[in-house]
């Protein structure tokens, strides 16, 4: 019974230190390269699954490395990465 109780103990020992996570979350690089050329493009980020289009005040989720703009006029304009698991880039410049 003592040996049980002492392989009990080692096994939940084992269980409880090897669930500690201690992996840090990465960061996802910032889009660069943007253009326009009628449409708002840029260089795909690794790992990035969607992006945050950042016009003024308006933000707009895309899953592709562009996106399609209208309007005339000059506007500030920058882009998020995004990406389950990583910590969303910074702005591009």
């Amino acid at each position: 019974m003592k040996k049980l109780r002492i392989v009990f103990l080692l096994s939940l020992s084992l269980l409880l230190f090897g669930c500690n996570s201690n992996t840090e979350t990465l960061k996802l690089d910032k889009p660069t390269d943007l253009i326009f050329d009628g449409v708002l493009r840029w260089d795909e980020v690794t790992n990035a699954v969607s992006y945050d289009v950042h016009i003024d005040e308006n933000i707009s989720e895309v899953s592709d490395n562009y996106f399609i703009f209208l309007s005339e006029g000059e506007f500030d304009v920058y882009i998020v990465a995004k990406a389950p698991g990583y910590i969303d880039s910074e702005p591009s410049d």
